[in-house]
């Protein structure tokens, strides 16, 4: 009975479980100030990184940039260390 129950309150039409339906994949991204702190770098030169092209970047709106996490690793491995 309760299986019915529930069946009836969640809509489904057979008792086996349904897979949940997949997410759009998409790429994970950071804001500015991260990758500042990743690079040991200020916001002022990420934004400079980016005015130059050095550093690929998402703009969101107008005001809003994000970073792709795979491209910022791969800015990061170019840049000498400490």
């Amino acid at each position: 009975m309760a299986k019915f129950i529930f069946m009836y309150i969640c809509g489904c039409n057979s008792a086996a479980p349904q897979a949940a339906p997949e997410r759009e994949s998409r790429p994970e991204t950071v804001d500015a100030k991260t990758v500042a702190k990743w690079a040991g770098i200020s916001r002022d030169r990420v934004y400079e990184l980016v005015r130059t092209k050095q550093l690929p970047a998402i703009r969101v709106g107008t005001l809003q940039i994000r970073f792709n996490v795979d491209d910022v690793r791969a800015f990061l491995k170019t840049v000498p260390q400490k």
